[in-house]
C-alpha cells in the first residue's frame, strides 16, 4: 500500500461566496420567454455554480415542446410530457432532480446543471408559447484546506 503526503493547500473546498466577509445573496433572473430565448447569466464566483431552473407555463403545452439548452446547444433537454398552465416544471442542481408540481418528472437527454461566468441558457418553447422563468444560483469560490 502506498501512502501519499498532503500538504495544506492539495484540498480544495467550496464555499459560498463572500464579499466584504458576508455571504453573497443567490443571484437569479426572473424573466418572461416567448417563443425562444436566450438568457445569459453572469456568475461572478470562481467557479462555476449549481442552477436550479423553474418554468411556469401561460397556457397548455405540448409534450416535448419545452426544451433547455446551454452554451450552443452542447447539452440538450427536454420535457416529454404535456404540461398545463401555471404548472411548475423544475429542473434542480441543488437536489440533482426533475420535478413537475414536486413531484419527478421525466426528462430526456442532459443538462449540466450549473452556470460559470456568462453562461447561455437557450429556453425554446412552441411557436406563440409563453412560460415565466426562474433561474437561480449560489455563486461558490474555492477555499484551501488548513
Amino acid at each position: 500500500m502506498r501512502t501519499i503526503a498532503r500538504t495544506p493547500d492539495t484540498e480544495v473546498f467550496l464555499q459560498k461566496f463572500r464579499e466584504n466577509g458576508e455571504v453573497k445573496a443567490p443571484v437569479w433572473f426572473n424573466g418572461v420567454v416567448r417563443g425562444e430565448e436566450t438568457v445569459i447569466l453572469f456568475n461572478l464566483g470562481q467557479t462555476s455554480a449549481g442552477l436550479d431552473v423553474h418554468l411556469y407555463p401561460k397556457s397548455d403545452m405540448e409534450g416535448g415542446s419545452v426544451k433547455l439548452a446551454q452554451g450552443v446547444g452542447g447539452q440538450k433537454v427536454s420535457f416529454p410530457g404535456a404540461l398545463s398552465a401555471e404548472d411548475d416544471l423544475a429542473l434542480l442542481a441543488s437536489t440533482r432532480e426533475c420535478t413537475r408540481n414536486g413531484s419527478p418528472e421525466k426528462k430526456e437527454g442532459f443538462y449540466q446543471y450549473s452556470a460559470a461566468w456568462d453562461s447561455k441558457h437557450r429556453v425554446t418553447l412552441a411557436e406563440g408559447k409563453t412560460a415565466r422563468v426562474l433561474f437561480e444560483m449560489q455563486e461558490m469560490q474555492d477555499e484551501r484546506s488548513p
